[in-house]
């Protein structure tokens, strides 16, 4: 009987350490600032996407924000006006105005041409000697 309380001591002791690294783990992931995800300095203006806007600035005078990038993806490019999502769509913002959905990058489709064993090895098989 003796083993079996100190093998649910361990246990329970196990659990709560998990449940305090766990709890620990989540509060300081709370804290964390916002990701910058893609910083661009193009011509004096630096741009960056925290929290899926714009943030941009032109020198040490004037900077703006812009509205909230729309779709789910993450950005991966962007400057002032900017910005491609990591699924290919593209959107351009003007002050004043929303975001505004300029494509996709991979919209324009693949050919592919089935072809089959036979026509493979006719293609590069060589031709036979005449022995």
């Amino acid at each position: 009987m003796h083993k079996a309380r100190a093998f649910f001591s361990v246990c329970a002791g196990l659990f709560l350490l998990a449940l305090a690294y766990h709890m620990g783990a989540r509060s300081a992931g709370a804290q964390a600032g916002a990701q910058i995800e893609c910083p661009c300095i193009v011509d004096g203006v630096a741009a960056a996407v925290i929290n899926r806007q714009v943030h941009w600035r032109l020198g040490y005078r004037t900077g703006g924000v812009s509205p909230t990038i729309p779709g789910t993806a993450r950005v991966v490019a962007c400057d002032a006006n900017d910005a491609l999502l990591e699924n290919g769509d593209c959107y351009t913002y003007e002050p004043g105005t929303d975001w505004i959905y300029n494509g996709n990058l991979m919209e324009s489709p693949t050919s592919v041409q089935r072809i089959t064993i036979g026509q493979l090895k006719a293609r590069y098989a060589t031709p036979a000697s005449g022995r």
